[in-house]
């Protein structure tokens, strides 16, 4: 089986995805050799989203809960995806207990943990936590929203 990553869609031979579900490619299978002709069947597979992909590989290393303030954009898609995968989201009332959060966590089951940020002030609530980690050798995975080059003007 063989897939063709780049987008098909734009030329117009597949619909476009929609939503958080990823993306479409264009795979293909030999289905028969025989002589100088080679049969091949095509159809269309869906890639998961890099959110579904994160998600899958913290649950392979045995996070048990996302904690956080979600800032809207890429941390949404995360929480989607979490919530999907049986993964639990818990808001808290600030980044900084997020983070404190996790770090408990990742004290308590020696498997890391997790904390997702707003942008700008976020990210900066969350410095006191990502310090406490850093002193106590405790491992923790901070999410933070990001801002597009193009979007900043």
């Amino acid at each position: 089986m063989r897939c063709a990553w780049p987008s098909v869609a734009a030329r117009g031979g597949l619909p476009r995805s929609s939503g958080r579900s990823g993306s479409l490619a264009l795979c293909y299978t030999q289905v028969k050799e025989s002589g100088p002709i080679v049969t091949t069947e095509y159809y269309v597979a869906s890639m998961p989203a890099v959110a579904d992909l994160v998600v899958r590989r913290l649950k392979e290393v045995g996070v048990g809960t996302l904690f956080g303030v979600p800032g809207g954009g890429s941390s949404l898609d995360l929480i989607e995806a979490a919530g999907s995968a049986g993964l639990p989201f818990v808001l808290t009332a600030t980044e900084t207990a997020a983070a404190i959060a996790a770090l408990a966590q990742a004290e308590i089951t020696g498997r890391p943990g997790v904390c997702l940020t707003a942008l700008a002030p976020g990210a900066g609530s969350v410095v006191t936590g990502v310090a406490c980690a850093f002193l106590d050798r405790a491992p923790l995975i901070v999410f933070t929203d990001g801002v597009a080059a193009s979007a900043q003007g």
